[in-house]
């Protein structure tokens, strides 16, 4: 196998020795944010083990030069394209399987569909023997129908060529495994991590707070239910609740996001503030933070929220009830609903113990299950299984 080596000794007798690294190319075409998938690359690259695996990051970008700074000690060999959808992708391809040539991965883990069609055409092309897919759930709330239906086939068409279909939440395996023809060996879930740093030195919530802090954390737009935030935000201003509400990541130049705010006569109520690479400093002066998402693949900000012991409302929708568990480490809600919002703040404000509690168990449960070295042992693990199995 190529991964493995062995020494002879003058006896004949073999010595184990140090197996090479696997030589694995992430593939990330479309990367044209600092969200969720950004977030998880760097994480999970930060993670593996060089000398189990060594790690080039390609990725087709807009924003080339934010992402360089993003992924600036990533311990990984990082290659950043701005010009890849120039003429229909074909250069950037040739340089990409110049690359595979060169340097003879032992497989590709492509994210978003753009890598994976390009992933099945290389592979087509003998440059990979082994797949894998990281399907994160990209939102599709205003895609059109025959776009989805068209994403519906394709996806249908090339995952079943993939090794593997990692999923980062059950919910998206029960979604779309069956939709897209997978079972078995050829999907699975593994859960993303954060790092351990996030667990170290996690303040308590705050016992008897006179003003409570209320914050929505995320992208500024529709499916993270930005509206129903504000929408709650007049209830919980008319009853004259003891908060100050805060909007965290999005840009106070934002037209909608103004156009909203004064419609709604919101002005002095919400505070906004961009966002920032590492967002431990703003969640910590919060008391409560909100999720109240139209759809979610399995919401980041929520494991780090709970990572920071703050108490978590969110809808129950998509894989965020498998991140708060409902009474136990969080409130969940109906998706939509701004007034079921507002009351599900004022409980926790009327019941500020029990609130708390909430925070601090989801902080064992998060860091039980949402820490990016148990993500990184498992990725390593489905590696050496993939590549065992296709030497078979």
């Amino acid at each position: 196998m190529p991964w493995t080596s062995s020494k002879i000794h003058r006896d004949e007798t073999p010595l184990p020795a140090p197996h090479p690294p696997l030589k694995v190319l992430y593939l990330c075409v479309g990367l044209n944010g600092l969200g969720g998938t950004a977030n998880h690359l760097r994480t999970l690259l930060g993670k593996i083990d060089p000398d189990c695996i060594e790690a080039t990051l390609v990725i087709g970008t807009k924003i080339p030069d934010v992402l360089k700074t993003y992924f600036r000690d990533t311990p990984a060999r990082i290659i950043i394209d701005g010009r890849y959808k120039r003429c229909g992708y074909l250069p950037f391809i040739g340089s990409l399987a110049a690359l595979c040539r060169q340097k003879r991965f032992d497989l590709v883990h492509s994210f978003f569909i753009q890598s994976d069609v390009i992933a099945a055409l290389l592979a087509a092309g003998g440059l990979f023997r082994s797949r894998i897919s990281t399907f994160e759930g990209r939102l599709i709330t205003s895609v059109t129908p025959w776009k989805i239906g068209l994403l519906n086939v394709l996806n249908r068409l090339i995952r079943k060529g993939f090794d593997c279909n990692v999923f980062i939440s059950q919910y998206l395996l029960k979604t779309y495994g069956p939709r897209h023809g997978l079972t078995g060996k050829r999907a699975c879930v593994i859960y993303p991590g954060i790092d351990a740093s996030w667990f170290k030195d996690a303040p308590p919530p705050r016992e008897h707070p006179e003003t409570f802090r209320v914050g929505f954390v995320g992208r500024w737009s529709p499916e993270k239910g930005s509206s129903i935030f504000l929408d709650a935000a007049v209830f919980m201003t008319h009853r004259l609740l003891p908060i100050r509400l805060f909007i965290l990541g999005a840009a106070r130049s934002d037209p909608r996001l103004q156009t909203e705010i004064r419609r709604r006569g919101l002005e002095t109520a919400v505070a906004i503030r961009p966002w920032e690479e590492d967002l431990r400093p703003a969640l910590k002066e919060l008391d409560i933070v909100v999720i109240p998402s139209l759809e979610e693949g399995l919401s980041y900000v929520a494991i780090e929220a709970l990572s920071q012991k703050r108490a978590v409302i969110a809808s129950d929708v998509g894989g965020l009830p498998e991140v708060v568990r409902s009474g136990r480490t969080g409130k969940l809600i109906p998706p939509g609903d701004p007034a079921a919002l507002a009351a599900a703040v004022e409980e926790c404000l009327r019941e500020w113990g029990s609130a708390r509690r909430l925070g601090e168990e989801g902080f064992v449960d998060c860091r039980e299950r949402f820490e990016a070295g148990r993500e990184a042992s498992e990725i390593a693990q489905l590696y050496e299984n993939v590549l065992k199995s296709a030497a078979v």
